[in-house]
Parts: structure tokens; sequence; C-alpha cells
């Protein structure tokens, strides 16, 4: 094999691997290195990476492991590295005590996909997919959703999906993909927006590139799920109503209830079949708000009408 320019690919140590994962976390959230980008991703850095998301212990009790053969001294050095990982503003507020080279792993990869230019970003995706994906399923298949791997991951994926979007580009695994997203989705909807979860807005995203085309969309068309946006978008046009009318107005709300929105519109655009897959109370309930907004939307064009300089305030 080809030695990578940074000897990423040699290091197999898992104690070594976190360390060196850890010093590019550090040293990319606060600097700007394309030139380092460009070798991380020629090393094929997001092969590496996938690797480490199968450990998911904290680093500092498998240095205490007797198998691992980690002195004290390095013990210590990786408590320091770990103390200061964990006061960085790069952890989505989630209390954080324990690191494992998993959640670090996701983190460069968050950060690597976020910072390097299509051209590079494109190699890193290709690279880190089949563990992506993996690693997505062990959430599908019941693992919590609430912890901070996983919104590492649907910050990952957002970016994916992003660029994927972008360039008009579809993975290969697009129907498994989008199946994964549904299910997350559904979980999201289930408590939104009374409790709103710290990566929904990610996730809602993720969701809207995913349904941007048939192959997606198709996915999508479930009784269910469909249901539960029409709940969401008739729940969330009230909490923003009640809201302004209190002086509570959350922006992020409204943000992520367009999103909701957005999503339901591409679903019934791009499946035909979806068109009338949404029945009963929900449907119901988006034809009587469609119908009260038409009336209000006339009173303010007849406003606009009498007094053109009023739509601009």
């Amino acid at each position: 094999m080809r030695r990578n320019g940074l000897g990423i690919q040699d290091e197999k140590d898992i104690v070594s691997a976190f360390a060196l994962t850890a010093v590019l976390v550090i040293f990319l959230s606060s600097n700007a290195a394309p030139h380092l980008l460009r070798q991380l991703a020629e090393d094929r850095i997001g092969l590496w990476l996938g690797g480490l998301f199968a450990t998911e212990d904290d680093i500092t009790k498998i240095a205490a492991q007797r198998s691992t053969n980690v002195s004290k001294a390095t013990r210590s050095s990786l408590s320091g590295v770990k103390k200061i990982l964990l006061q960085m503003p790069i952890w989505h507020n989630y209390a954080v005590s324990d690191l494992s080279p998993r959640t670090v792993a996701l983190q460069l990869l968050n950060i690597l996909m976020r910072s390097s230019d299509a051209k590079y970003l494109l190699q890193i995706v290709s690279d880190s997919s089949k563990d992506l994906a993996a690693l997505a399923n062990t959430y599908q298949d019941g693992g919590s959703t609430d912890d901070l791997d996983f919104a590492l991951l649907i910050s990952i994926l957002e970016t994916q999906s992003g660029l994927a979007a972008m360039i008009g580009h579809q993975m290969s695994d697009m129907q498994q993909q989008a199946s994964r997203v549904a299910k997350f989705l559904q979980v999201t909807l289930e408590r939104w927006p009374t409790r709103r979860g710290e990566l929904d807005a990610s996730l809602l995203k993720l969701a809207t590139n995913t349904t941007n085309h048939e192959t997606g969309s198709v996915v999508f068309n479930d009784v269910g799920l469909l249901s539960s946006l029409a709940d969401c978008i008739c729940s969330g046009f009230g909490f923003v109503k009640s809201a302004m009318g209190s002086n509570r107005f959350e922006s992020s709300v409204y943000d992520e209830l367009l999103l909701i929105l957005g999503i339901m519109i591409n679903v019934v655009e791009h499946c035909a079949d979806a068109r009338s897959s949404a029945r009963g109370r929900p449907l119901e309930c988006l034809v009587t708000m469609w119908l009260e907004n038409q009336t209000l939307m006339n009173e303010v064009r007849l406003v606009a009408w009498e007094d053109p300089f009023s739509a601009s305030y």
C-alpha cells in the first residue's frame, strides 16, 4: 500500500488514533487550513475515520485497560486532551462527560465536511458513506436518538444531502438512506413543536433535501408519516400564531415550520400517490386552516390595495 502523505491510514492503535483525531479537531475548529483539508481528503481520511465508529467507550476507560499497555504519563496526557475538547463549544449544547473515538471521529468528519470545497468533499463523502450508513442503521434499529453521536451523525448527513442536492448527485443507496431519514423524522414529528430537540432543524433540512426528488419522496409516501406532517403543520401554525399574540415569538419555530411545509410539498410534488395518502382529521385540519387563511390573505390584499404604503410595514 502506498504510504499517505500524513500517514493517517498507517495509524492502527486506537489510543494513538484518538489522540491524532483530537488534535485535528482542536486545530481545525479554529483555523482555516485548506492545504491540510486537501491533504486529508487525498489521504482518504473518510475511510480511516469510519474505522473508529465501532469504538464507543470513553477514551480514558480504554486507556486504563491493561491490554492497551498505556503508560501513566500517556493516560494523563489523554485526560488533558479530553478536558480541552470538552471545554470547546462544538458539542451542540449536549452535556458531555465521556468522549469516545467514535464521537471525536464524527466531530472531525463533521468539521471536514463543512470546511472542504466540493471536490474534496465528494471524496470524503464517498469514503465515509458506507460506515455512516452502518452507524445510521444502529439508530434506525432502536438505538437512542437523544445522544451526541446521533446529533453529529445527522449534522454530517445533512451536509452530505446538501452537497448531493447542489450537484444533482444521488447516492447509490438513496432509497435506504431515505428510509432511515423517514424513520428519524417520524420520531421528531411526534414531539414537535411542544418538545423541540437540539437537532430538529438539521434533521428537517436533511429530510427536505432527501425528498427533493422522486427516489426519496416515494419512500416518504406513508399514511402515518404524512398525517404526522399535516398534524405538525396545523399545530405549528397555531403555535406561531399564539406566540406572536403573546410576544413569545421564536424565529426558530417558524423556520422549522417552513421546513416541515417544504417536506410535505416535496413529497406530494414528486410522488403522485402521496396526494391521496393524507386523510381523516389531519387533512380536514389542513383544509380548514387553508380556508381560514384565504380569508385573512384577502383582507391583507384589500388593505394593501387601499393603502399601498401599509404593505411595507
